[in-house]
């Protein structure tokens, strides 16, 4: 599927740097070094491989084609669930701005959420799809939004097919990443 457009960027700081010119007195045009390598890189017109495996919220085996043969353009966001900052900002966002549209998920387009987390579950997707289609208040979109957990060299794959950069940071414990709605098309 070809890659339209990011409609949402923004780095996480990590807590010990997020005002780092306090150290020094002067604020700084570098790029920290655990944010190198960090962030969206936009790929309009790549292609997505149909073949890449995911657990869906109820714990049954997809495919990224699977959510290609319904013909409608999808809303991409990689998120870990369990993430403490930014993740929960871009889906409450997210959710917000697709509160305001007309159409409904489901509808006229899908939305998959994946978790690049690989330690996450089926479950902790189904609890988090529960809560943002509630939070959604349109139950008719169930069907049209998708949460998704998988290995890692899958998550991998579609991560670096998207341009979605990311690392764990052992100090911190946590996940340094960016945050991007991709637009996928269907072809």
């Amino acid at each position: 599927a070809a890659l339209l457009v990011s409609l949402t960027s923004a780095s996480v700081v990590l807590a010990s740097e997020a005002e780092p010119w306090k150290k020094t007195g002067a604020l700084s045009t570098e790029t920290p070094s655990e944010f190198k390598n960090i962030g969206i890189m936009e790929k309009p017109g790549d292609k997505i491989d149909p073949s890449i495996t995911f657990m869906d919220d109820n714990g049954k085996k997809v495919t990224m084609g699977d959510f290609f043969n319904h013909k409608k353009p999808l809303i991409l966001s990689l998120v870990y669930l369990e993430c403490p900052n930014l993740c929960n900002l871009h889906l409450n966002g997210l959710t917000e701005g697709l509160k305001k549209m007309d159409w409904a998920i489901g509808d006229k387009f899908d939305v998959l959420t994946v978790s690049f987390d690989p330690k996450e579950t089926p479950k902790m997707a189904a609890e988090k799809k529960e809560a943002y289609l509630t939070e959604y208040a349109r139950p008719q979109s169930k069907n049209g939004w998708h949460f998704l957990t998988g290995e890692d060299a899958q998550i991998r794959k579609l991560a670096d097919q998207v341009g979605f950069k990311y690392r764990w940071d052992e100090e911190s414990k946590q996940y340094v990443h960016a945050s991007a709605a991709v637009i996928i098309t269907p072809d």
